[in-house]
This record gives C-alpha cells, structure tokens and sequence, in this order.
C-alpha cells in the first residue's frame, strides 16, 4: 500500500541520514588524523634542520682542531734532536 512504502521510504531516509552522518564523522576524524601528520612532518623537518647546523658545526670545529693539530706538530717538532 502506499502508506507501507511511504514508511519504508521514511525509514530509508532516517538510515540514509544516519549513514551520512557516519561519514562526515570519518571524514572528520581523517581530517584531524591529516593536520596532525603535518604537524609532526613540520616538527620532524624542524628537529632535521638543527641536526644538520649542529653536524655542520661539528665539521667546522673538526676542521679547526685539524689544523691547531697540524700546528702543534709543527711546533714540537722544532724541539726535536
């Protein structure tokens, strides 16, 4: 009868709202999963920057104990019989 599919359309409307409500929750759950993974990309590419000037440092100061080093072999070689 049409009041039957008249109910069962209402009862696929209430299902149908249901189910797209489902989504935006997911879609919003992805979207938070999203800004977090940027964030930690940004924290990740951050802490890599400051590796890399900290490594550059320590190649620097290498360089210089290098040559005090070379220097000082030099000066106490002058000393040598």
């Amino acid at each position: 009868t049409t009041k039957q599919i008249i109910e069962k359309l209402n009862v696929s409307g209430i299902e149908i709202e249901d189910k797209k409500n489902q989504i935006l929750s997911l879609l919003e759950n992805f979207s938070a999963i999203a800004q977090e993974n940027a964030a930690s990309t940004e924290e990740v590419s951050a802490s890599t920057e400051e590796l890399n000037a900290s490594i550059a440092m320590i190649s620097d100061a290498s360089e210089n104990l290098s040559a005090l080093a070379q220097q000082l072999r030099e000066e106490i070689s002058k000393f040598k019989v």
